[in-house]
C-alpha cells in the first residue's frame, strides 16, 4: 500500500496525517511545536505512523470474525502496552541525557548527592509509569514531554527535600541539551523554566504558595487510575 503524509506545522502545535491512494485517512499524530520545528514535525509523523498501523490492524482483524466481539477491548489493551513500553523507552534516552549533564554540571561538592537525588527521581518516575497507562488512567496530556515533565518535577521536589540537596540542580540535569539526544532533553525544558520562575514568585506570597501546594497534588492526580 502506497500512503502519503502531510504535516501542519504551527507555532502552537504540530499535526500529521496518513492517507492512502484513495485519500482515506489512516492515522493522524499530533504534538506540542515549543519552537522546536524539526523535532514537533518528526513526533507528529511518528504519531500519525503509529496510528495508522493500529488501525489498519485493527481493520484486518475486524475482517476476520476473531476475538468474539472483543475486538475493542484487545485493541484497547494493545496500545495502552505499547503506549506505556514507549513511554519507558523514552525515559531511558532522557535519563541518560541527564546523567550526561550531571557529568558536565559543575555542582561542585554536591555532585555526590545530585547524582543520588537523579537516581531517585529516576526510579520514582518508572516505579509509577505503568499507572499512567491502566485502563481508565486519566491523563491530562498525552504528550511525553507533559507526562514527564509534571513526573519530574514533582517527583523531583520530593525527592531533593528529602535529600537535602537543591531542586534546581535537579533541573538544571533535566534542561540541558546535548548532541546525542537533543529531542529527550528539550522535552521538559519549558515546564521547568516555568516552575523556576513560578516557585520564585511564590516563595515571596503567601496565596502563591498554598497555589502551588494545590498544583502539585492535582499534578499528583493526573497519574491516578480511576
Amino acid at each position: 500500500m502506497r500512503c502519503f503524509i502531510g504535516i501542519d506545522l504551527g507555532s502552537t502545535t504540530t499535526k500529521a496525517v496518513v492517507i492512502d491512494e484513495d485519500q482515506n485517512v489512516i492515522g493522524r499524530g499530533i504534538t506540542n511545536s515549543r519552537s522546536n520545528y524539526d523535532t514537533a514535525a518528526t513526533v507528529a509523523k511518528t504519531e500519525a505512523l503509529i496510528n495508522g498501523r493500529f488501525h489498519l490492524f485493527r481493520q484486518a482483524l475486524a475482517r476476520t470474525g476473531a476475538l468474539n466481539g472483543d475486538l475493542d477491548t484487545f485493541i484497547g489493551q494493545l496500545e495502552r502496552d505499547f503506549r506505556a513500553e514507549q513511554y519507558l523507552e523514552q525515559l531511558v534516552d532522557l535519563e541518560e541525557t541527564c546523567r550526561r549533564s550531571l557529568e558536565t554540571a559543575n555542582f561542585g561538592g554536591d555532585a555526590g548527592v545530585v547524582r543520588e537525588a537523579l537516581d531517585e527521581v529516576f526510579k520514582r518516575v518508572t516505579v509509577e509509569a505503568p499507572a499512567l497507562f491502566a485502563p481508565g488512567a486519566k491523563r491530562k496530556s498525552d504528550f511525553f514531554r507533559d507526562i514527564a515533565g509534571s513526573q519530574y518535577l514533582a517527583i523531583g521536589e520530593e525527592v531533593a527535600k528529602e535529600m537535602g540537596t537543591r531542586y534546581d540542580y535537579l533541573l538544571n540535569c533535566s534542561t540541558a541539551r546535548s548532541s546525542r539526544s537533543k529531542t529527550a532533553s528539550t522535552r521538559i525544558r519549558s515546564a521547568a523554566t516555568c516552575w523556576r520562575r513560578w516557585s520564585a514568585a511564590s516563595s515571596r506570597c503567601p496565596a502563591r504558595r498554598a497555589s502551588a501546594a494545590r498544583s502539585r497534588r492535582r499534578s499528583r492526580a493526573c497519574s491516578t487510575p480511576t
